[in-house]
């Protein structure tokens, strides 16, 4: 599951805002804030991990359009090409979390984005660890190699050390969201003193850390014991790691291919930064893979449909392969009636084949027990509307679920009956994650009750409210939380619901 995002001078964000992710996240806001930005840069980073985009870093304009950002200028901050944009993401796999920040800059050449570093951050403005892209290669290492340089301070309870280089061949880096996962695990850890040395010596503070995972396939086994046990000078470090990036001397030494399976991998240590982007790579994708959005407008119901042979458990962005799916299969069709009538919305659907390639999604009318049958583009555009969301919900599994606007028109008590929707959706069997933009207080105040009722959990409703700032600040993001009764701990900003009571009084 995603636990946080965070963005940097992407859209309407200047300064880096942290977005708090859980279950069910709800994100409010006045009319152009970002709040639909923070939907887009899921949207970005999913087109941009695709097979078909394996030339470009970050597709801002794909060919079958799932986010038109454009290009570079018109999705930096202000449009100011000088900037670089960041998008990280926190993500969770059972009692372990990883942090990965992809920082991007103007490719000048094609008008996009290059991948300039990838961060392990830490709280604060410190990161474990940082791999960054160089342009100019030191002569030293004028041998097809790429230099990444790693930072490291204070993680956790232990302290680590500062200046660790791992030198890779640009050969490995071919993807950002992949560049770990299809590589050979080839680490070497060094750290220079100020006399030109790479000072490897057990009394130091490298040397524990050496020590400590002397047993680790992944730290130590390709660096020589006498280059482990003391002090060498940086001519020789070039001179055997020239010798030892060789892919014979890599098959020989039996390094971990970065394409094993999850199921496969060792225990991950929290002080591996090697270990963290790859697992964290790993989980992002798969993140990302699961990723469906509905747009704030779903498609004008038709009268007849044509077969197609898309298998999918996405209903589109404007809910176009709904009819496909509900054909294609009766299980689903079969929860999506149940939630009508758990909606009390007085219909119950039916797919049927005709002949001629095409087929017909009936209503059935439930209210008065006679059953009449009406085709969609008759029966109010709220169901329309609504039986998209429905759909998705009860077909996707362990997936997130971005919603522009569901409660558009729908009926207030509609809207809240979604709430009901939303949270057996995010619970087992289908464990699905939903990050929604809305205005639908309706919405909110059914989640509430859900909590108050023990239903849901304060922590499985992240609440937030984007907030515009001054002309060159950029929006925050203010994370509203509940108590166990379901009640707000922080005050609503003003000039949202404080409406209602506003005009009450007038």
């Amino acid at each position: 599951m995603l636990k946080e995002l965070t963005l940097e001078n992407f859209k309407a964000f200047k300064d880096k805002v942290k977005i708090p992710l859980a279950p069910i996240t709800l994100i409010f806001g006045e009319n152009s804030s970002g709040k639909s930005s923070i939907l887009q840069s899921l949207g970005l980073l999913k087109q941009s991990c695709s097979q078909q985009y394996a030339d470009t870093d970050l597709v801002f304009k794909p060919r079958d359009v799932t986010v038109d950002l454009g290009n570079y200028s018109e999705t930096v901050f202000e449009h100011n090409s000088s900037l670089p944009i960041n998008i990280g993401a926190t993500m969770s796999n059972k009692d372990q979390k990883y942090t990965l920040e992809f920082e991007f800059q103007k490719n000048h050449i094609n008008k996009q984005a290059k991948l300039n570093a990838v961060s392990i951050p830490l709280a604060g403005d410190n990161f474990v660890a940082r791999f960054e892209l160089f342009k100019n290669i030191p002569n030293e290492l004028k041998n097809g190699l790429e230099s990444i340089f790693i930072d490291f301070d204070e993680f956790g309870s232990k302290g680590l050390f500062k200046g660790m280089t791992i030198t890779q061949s640009e050969l490995y880096w071919s993807k950002p969201y992949r560049m770990i996962q299809e590589s050979v695990v080839k680490p070497e850890e060094a750290i220079a003193s100020d006399n030109g040395e790479i000072m490897l010596g057990f009394d130091n503070r490298l040397g524990q850390f050496v020590e400590e995972f002397a047993g680790s396939r992944i730290i130590v086994p390709m660096i020589p014991e006498e280059i482990r046990g003391g002090n060498f000078s940086i001519q020789d470090y070039i001179k055997w790691i020239s010798m030892c990036f060789t892919y014979s001397y890599v098959e020989s030494n039996g390094f971990l291919q970065f394409n094993q399976s999850i199921g496969k991998l060792p225990v991950v240590s929290t002080h591996d930064p090697v270990h963290i982007i790859r697992t964290g790579s790993w989980l992002l994708r798969k993140s990302l893979e699961s990723l469906v959005s509905l747009g704030p407008i779903r498609k004008q119901p038709q009268r007849w449909f044509e077969l197609n042979d898309v298998q999918t458990n996405d209903v589109g962005y404007d809910g176009a392969y709904m009819p496909q799916l509900l054909l294609t299969s009766p299980l689903i069709k079969k929860e999506v009636n149940r939630w009508l009538d758990s909606l009390d919305m007085g219909y119950s659907l039916q797919v049927e084949p005709l002949s001629s390639g095409l087929f017909e999604l009936k209503l059935f009318d439930t209210k008065n027990g006679n059953k009449i049958e009406i085709y969609l583009p008759n029966v109010g555009y709220g169901v329309s509307q609504v039986l998209p969301i429905i759909t998705q919900s009860v077909a996707s599994r362990e997936s997130i679920i971005a919603i522009e606007q569901p409660e558009v028109h729908i009926h207030p008590k509609l809207q809240a009956e979604l709430g009901n929707l939303f949270a057996e959706s995010s619970r087992p069997p289908y464990n699905n994650q939903f990050i929604i933009e809305t205005h639908s207080e309706h919405l909110i105040l059914r989640l509430q009750r859900l909590v108050r009722n023990g239903i849901l959990s304060p922590e499985d409703l992240s609440v937030l409210y984007v907030q515009k700032s001054s002309v060159g600040e950029g929006s925050k993001v203010i994370h509203l939380q509940l108590d166990g009764e379901g009640d707000f701990i922080d005050e609503w900003p003003g000039g949202f619901f404080p409406e209602r009571l506003d005009e009450l009084l007038r």
